[in-house]
């Protein structure tokens, strides 16, 4: 205890954490590009289009138009600030009482910000920058200084290291999938297909399984085995029956926009549509819900009778206004299949995954639509 009143000065000192002597709208409001900017070009790495600056796109298609950022310039560095009694301390510099007898000061709080970054995978700055994956970051506190204190000892120890929670969260994780049941959608484990999430909303079922193709399982919502098909690319599919999100057409971890965009490169005519000889490789991989492609699961687009696969693709809303991604396949006797490319939510590392007991093969099912 101090034998009189004694004032503290703290210094709070950036560790990978970033203080900002503010506290204003735009501080609570962050949202901006990384790098301060996005672009639009004539598919994955292509000839750049456009180039918008301070903008954030609304979705993932130019279309969707853009907003203004708001926040830093382009880098997350705005992410806590010091602040004591409703007032912001400068350079992150703050006095504290310790009231004689006491042996703990008045309080000050360090507000952590939360700041929603957008990524366009395809930019030069983000090639040339690609470590934008935020984690946990940290600060630190220490005593610069002790005023007006007759106390025999002033224990300071080294810093206190504090940590921020901070976590990147994607939505990217996708892969085109058929509604070969023909109920009207994509029967997935999780809230919704589309890759707008309820915030806070439950992860639904999940698996495990390495949809961005990196060599490691990664555990995510799925399809709950319902009887629709997930489109495969049959030649990229390894021994034993071995498959990742190289054989699916999604994001693939980022390195596609969605689904369609990859579809697109095996459109050798640029006609739109995958027909005759493009479709030769094609297959779709009726999953009962375990993420594992088993026996009597896999059937080609042929013996399916799926005659041509639209590469273009529509937002369409659900009931509840968020966007999914939608086309559409022809059958050889011109029914028309709904196709889908649909966004799964990641679920916890650690989670046990979830598989479906009893297998239920659809394949036979489906020959000759």
């Amino acid at each position: 205890a101090v034998s009189e009143d004694t004032w503290f000065t703290l210094k709070v000192i950036n560790g990978t954490a970033c203080r900002v002597d503010d506290d204003g709208w735009d501080v609570a409001n962050q949202d901006f590009t990384w790098g301060g900017y996005y672009d639009t070009r004539s598919g994955v790495g292509g000839p750049l289009v456009d180039v918008y600056d301070d903008k954030v796109p609304n979705g993932t298609s130019v279309h969707d138009g853009n907003h203004d950022a708001i926040g830093p310039d382009g880098l997350p560095i705005w992410d806590y600030t010091v602040l004591q009694d409703g007032v912001v301390q400068v350079n992150g510099c703050v006095m504290v009482l310790v009231e004689a007898g006491q042996t703990a000061s008045n309080s000050f709080d360090v507000q952590a910000w939360e700041e929603k970054m957008t990524i366009d995978q395809d930019s030069d700055f983000t090639r040339h920058n690609p470590d934008y994956v935020e984690g946990t970051e940290t600060f630190s506190i220490q005593i610069d200084g002790v005023e007006n204190g007759s106390c025999d000892v002033v224990t300071t120890g080294g810093p206190l290291c504090v940590e921020i929670k901070d976590t990147t969260h994607y939505a990217k994780v996708s892969p085109i999938a058929l509604d070969l049941n023909g109920d009207g959608e994509i029967g997935v484990t999780g809230e919704t297909t589309s890759w707008e999430k309820t915030p806070g909303a439950e992860t639904g079922r999940t698996v495990h399984f390495d949809i961005d193709a990196d060599g490691k399982l990664d555990t995510i919502e799925w399809f709950d085995g319902s009887g629709d098909g997930i489109l495969v690319d049959m030649s990229k599919i390894g021994t034993g029956s071995a498959i990742d999100g190289s054989a699916l057409f999604g994001d693939e971890g980022g390195l596609y926009a969605n689904g369609y965009e990859k579809l697109a490169t095996l459109d050798t005519d640029g006609d739109g549509l995958l027909t005759g000889d493009e479709l030769a490789d094609m297959g779709l991989w009726i999953d009962d819900g375990d993420a594992k492609l088993e026996a009597g699961e896999l059937v080609s687009a042929a013996d399916a009778g799926i005659a041509s696969i639209s590469t273009s693709m529509e937002i369409v809303l659900d009931a509840d206004g968020r966007e999914l991604m939608q086309s559409s396949a022809t059958t050889v006797d011109g029914q028309e299949v709904l196709s889908e490319d649909v966004w799964f939510d990641f679920g916890s590392d650690e989670a046990d995954a979830d598989v479906a007991v009893e297998p239920v093969h659809h394949a036979d099912e489906y020959a000759g639509l």
